[in-house]
C-alpha cells in the first residue's frame, strides 16, 4: 500500500502542473491589452483637444491603458490610475507595431459579413490564425469595440469574429459580450 501512494505522488503533481499551466495560459489571453508610456508628464483632457477641460495628469513612465484614437492620430482616448480622458500623442510612446493596433475613435468594421451578429469586446485580448491558444497571433481587440460573430469551435469555446479592421480570426469567448443563446445558433467551423 504505501509503494502505490509513493508511486502516485509524482503522477499527481504532473497533472496539477500540466492543470495549472492551460489555466495560466487562459488567464493571460483574457488580460492582454494595448498600453503606452508616459515619455512626458501632461494633462489628461476631457475631449481630444487642446481646449478640453483638463481632468487629471499623467506622469512621466506612466503605463497607460489605450482605448481608441482620433482619425488623424493626434490623441489617444486612455485609461490611466487617476482617470480616464485624452491624451497628446506627444506624450506617449507607443511601439508602432501596437499603435497601429489602436482603433480610431467612432470607426465600423471595414466589411460587413452578410447576416453576421455584433457583439461588444467585453476585455481586450488576442486574434488568432485558429482556435486555441497555440494559434498565432494576428490582431488584437480591445474592449468597447464591436466585432462581427461568425461562426464557433465544436466546444464553444472559441468564437471566429471579424474585428473593426477587417480581420479575420478566433478569439476566446470571455473577451465576449456574448450569450450562449447566440454562440447555439452559430455555425461550427
Amino acid at each position: 500500500m504505501q509503494r502505490s501512494r509513493i508511486l502516485l505522488i509524482p503522477l499527481v503533481l504532473t497533472l496539477a502542473l500540466f492543470v495549472g499551466t492551460v489555466q495560466i495560459s487562459y488567464a493571460q489571453e483574457q488580460t492582454t491589452q494595448l498600453t503606452a508610456t508616459v515619455r512626458r508628464g501632461g494633462n489628461i483632457r476631457a475631449t481630444p483637444s487642446l481646449k478640453g477641460t483638463v481632468v487629471a495628469h499623467v506622469k512621466f513612465k506612466e503605463t497607460l491603458t489605450v482605448i481608441e484614437k482620433t482619425a488623424n492620430g493626434g490623441w489617444y482616448h486612455i485609461v490611466a490610475p487617476e482617470a480616464e480622458g485624452w491624451v497628446s500623442v506627444v506624450l506617449l510612446t507607443m511601439p508602432r507595431t501596437l499603435a497601429s493596433q489602436v482603433p480610431v475613435q467612432g470607426t465600423t468594421p471595414v466589411f460587413q459579413v452578410p447576416g453576421a451578429a455584433t457583439v461588444t469586446v467585453f476585455n481586450g485580448g488576442n486574434v488568432r490564425d485558429n482556435h486555441g491558444p497555440t494559434g498565432v497571433v494576428i490582431d488584437q481587440i480591445n474592449a468597447g469595440e464591436t466585432v462581427q460573430v461568425i461562426a464557433k469551435c465544436n466546444k464553444d469555446i472559441w468564437i471566429e469574429i471579424v474585428d473593426v479592421r477587417g480581420k479575420v480570426g478566433w478569439v476566446h469567448k470571455t473577451l465576449l459580450n456574448i450569450d450562449q443563446s447566440l454562440i447555439d445558433k452559430l455555425p461550427v467551423d
